[in-house]
């Protein structure tokens, strides 16, 4: 992603629309490839305008269900550069990666209606069905009706204190 000024000086104008499959300088062993889809523009006041978008495409595990998916982020790209007058080239890789760090998600999952792994055996919710959560609200209830019991012996038993 480098841009040579002396060839934009002479166009004022250049688009590259390219996949880069050479992204060891973005610092992420699951990115595969991004997609570069810029226009840069020279003003002749020494100024780069460079926008478009990329698109971003990672091989991720999902956080929820442990599954891998491929999850891609189109993200804007809009700089300006100040260049000097024996610059000969702009590195634009820095700035990339640096946009492309800032958009990262909380949380990778592989689609928004994940349902996860059931947190009692384990199973993923997205494949199968497990009957674990109407087993535990039946030992729930059951924990919770010993509860009440326990409650009322021990209010019968403070109130029947307080009369002796």
């Amino acid at each position: 992603m480098i841009i040579y000024i002396k060839k934009l000086i002479e166009n004022l104008k250049e688009r590259i629309e390219e996949e880069v499959y050479d992204i060891s300088f973005l610092d992420d062993k699951d990115a595969k490839k991004i997609k570069l889809n810029l226009e840069i523009s020279f003003v002749p006041e020494n100024l780069i305008f460079v926008s478009g978008n990329i698109i971003y495409f990672l091989e991720k595990i999902c956080e929820k269900c442990l599954e891998k998916f491929e999850y891609v982020k189109k993200v804007d790209f809009n700089r300006e550069y100040e260049i000097g007058k024996n610059q000969l080239e702009l590195d634009l890789r820095n700035d990339i990666r640096e946009e492309l760090w800032l958009n990262i998600p909380f949380l990778y999952k592989c689609s928004n209606d994940c349902k996860g792994l059931c947190s009692f055996c384990g199973k993923n919710l997205n494949k199968e069905y497990c009957n674990c959560i109407e087993i535990y609200n039946k030992e729930f209830d059951k924990a919770k009706k010993e509860k009440n019991a326990f409650k009322d012996v021990l209010k019968e038993y403070f109130l029947n204190k307080d009369k002796k």
